[in-house]
């Protein structure tokens, strides 16, 4: 029987590469083996970040050549078409990405490469800054050299995030970096900061708004000056002004992707283990969708509320908080994609690193969203039950509304580790 040289080869080829790399890496270290023994002694944290960077990045290459039907179907095309005509690519609004996206894929055409590993590559560079600053703000948190290095060695090497950037060639962490970093100044009493990346991310992804709430009782909190909101349209116009430029339309520079985004997909629930899977997929009825977007403002409302009128100051109850939001709103929220829990994911794991007693719900929500990655990314539908990741993921929302009871109530602020 003939071998299938389109089945074995890429296998065998991804085989080589990593026992390759592992050769010269090892190699490496027998080379400068006294140099790395010193260099451990002195600096073991950044040696263990070093070493589980290498491994990360290895997961990350093995996957390289795996195209995704995303891929195919839009990011290729795109990529195809700014190469072709770069500036009228922009001019005529090619895909439904924002134009900071565009901006990357116009500068990625000049680059002599597959445009699949250039996409990847910029996903994964913010795969390790969403990393880095994960640990940074745990060690700010909670002062703890091994617990930053460890919540950074877990965003490395969680399931969610590699095949988001890794495999399928998604952006959801260059978005959810900046989130992370929003969260990060607001943390520190930073307002401007705190309002320039949240622009910025917004400029990414409008799955920015799942943070939103968390800003607006900031502001209601007066932990951020409402002159500071004025950074917001600032960075905005400085963002989409070499696309009006290029000759796109200032409408559609200000708001066409995310209109386009919002009304592209008619199907009321896509892969994700939300309050929709109830429904039909097929089931489209615009007043009803206002009705649950109207239900999602106004769960949002009660929960800024309580947030809001309560006077205990306690900054990890920001984390509570940024955790909550980000799997409130897109749960409640109808035509939501698989991957749009990826920032709730990341806010897990700091939650599960500052309230280590509640670490299990942090284990529920992360586990509740990966199988919808999985059926859509690889096509799986056997064995893979929506329904019950959405029963499950709400049971983690209601430990952690238990947690947030626990933490308005609460006598002693200092009570929850």
């Amino acid at each position: 029987m003939e071998l299938n040289k389109e089945i074995w080869l890429p296998y065998i080829s991804k085989l080589f590469f990593c026992i390759t790399f592992l050769i010269v890496i090892l190699s490496l270290c027998i080379i400068f083996f006294e140099w790395i023994v010193k260099f451990y002694e002195k600096h073991n944290i950044l040696f263990y970040a070093l070493v589980f960077f290498v491994l990360a990045l290895l997961c990350r290459l093995s996957a390289f050549s795996f195209e995704s039907g995303d891929y195919i179907n839009f990011l290729k095309p795109w990529f195809e078409t700014f190469k072709s005509n770069r500036l009228e690519a922009i001019r005529t609004n090619v895909g439904d990405y924002t134009v900071i996206y565009k901006y990357f894929i116009f500068i990625a055409t000049f680059f002599p490469s597959n445009s699949l590993y250039i996409y990847k590559f910029f996903s994964i560079i913010f795969d390790f800054l969403l990393a880095i600053y994960t640990g940074l703000f745990i060690y700010r948190i909670t002062g703890t050299k091994y617990k930053a290095l460890l919540s950074y060695a877990v965003v490395l090497f969680l399931p969610n995030i590699i095949l988001n950037s890794g495999v399928w060639a998604q952006c959801d962490s260059i978005f959810s970096f900046y989130i992370l970093l929003s969260c990060y100044y607001l943390y520190q009493k930073n307002d401007k900061k705190t309002i320039i990346y949240y622009t910025i991310a917004f400029c990414f992804k409008i799955q920015a708004i799942f943070f939103l709430p968390v800003i607006i009782i900031s502001l209601l909190k007066k932990d951020i000056k409402f002159k500071s909101l004025l950074y917001f349209p600032l960075v905005y116009i400085i963002v989409i002004l070499p696309a009006i430029i290029c000759g796109m339309s200032p409408v559609y520079a200000l708001f066409g992707a995310y209109l386009k985004q919002v009304t592209e997909y008619k199907a009321i629930n896509l892969n994700s283990p939300n309050l929709f899977t109830l429904f039909s997929t097929d089931y489209s009825n615009s007043k009803i969708n206002f009705l649950f977007i109207f239900l999602a403002i106004a769960v949002c409302s009660v929960i800024a509320f309580i947030f809001t009128n309560d006077k205990k100051s306690n900054p990890k109850k920001l984390i509570l908080l940024s955790y909550l939001f980000t799997l409130i709103v897109p749960f409640t929220l109808p035509h939501m994609h698989e991957r749009y829990f990826y920032l709730s994911d990341v806010f897990a794991i700091i939650f599960a690193f500052t309230f280590t007693k509640y670490y299990y719900i942090s284990i529920i929500t992360i586990f509740s969203s990966l199988p919808g990655l999985i059926k859509y990314l690889f096509g799986i539908n056997e064995n893979v039950n929506l329904v019950l990741m959405s029963y499950l993921l709400f049971t983690g929302i209601a430990l952690l509304f238990k947690v947030v009871h626990k933490e308005i109530t609460i006598e002693d602020n200092n009570s929850i580790e």
